[in-house]
């Protein structure tokens, strides 16, 4: 792609989603041929330390429970009545919205596996995080 190319792409919204989209995945597997690598352990382990002498006790449940509003429990059935709503009141088009949550699990799942990067306590896969 010339430069000239480049540019004129660059100046639709359109152009500029794609470019940015090209620009993060390079990013994330990047990211994930280093994790694979498992060439960031030792600052993992130093930020894990680090960030563990900063905790509060007092704030561990609160943020448990916060941590579960993200969880499958809550977007599953959130995602399902989201579809079933948007169906109901005739907006198809707006079903992209929970069909890319989900699509977005399978692809979490399958990154995870790929590069099958531990957690500290063995909690599922480390890389991606999913956040």
């Amino acid at each position: 792609m010339t430069l000239d190319r480049c540019l004129t792409v660059c100046r639709s919204p359109r152009g500029v989603a794609s470019m940015l989209a090209v620009v993060l995945t390079l990013i994330f597997f990047g990211l994930a041929d280093e994790a694979h690598e498992r060439e960031l352990f030792d600052i993992d382990h130093a930020v894990h330390d680090s960030v563990q002498g900063w905790r509060q006790p007092t704030l561990e449940a609160p943020m448990r429970a916060l941590s579960d509003v993200g969880s499958g429990k809550v977007l599953i059935p959130l995602n399902l009545g989201l579809a079933a709503l948007l169906w109901l009141r005739g907006y198809g088009k707006a079903l992209v919205v929970p069909a890319s949550g989900a699509a977005s699990v399978v692809v979490e799942g399958l990154a995870k596996w790929l590069v099958n990067r531990p957690r500290p306590k063995n909690v599922g896969y480390g890389f991606p995080s999913g956040h």
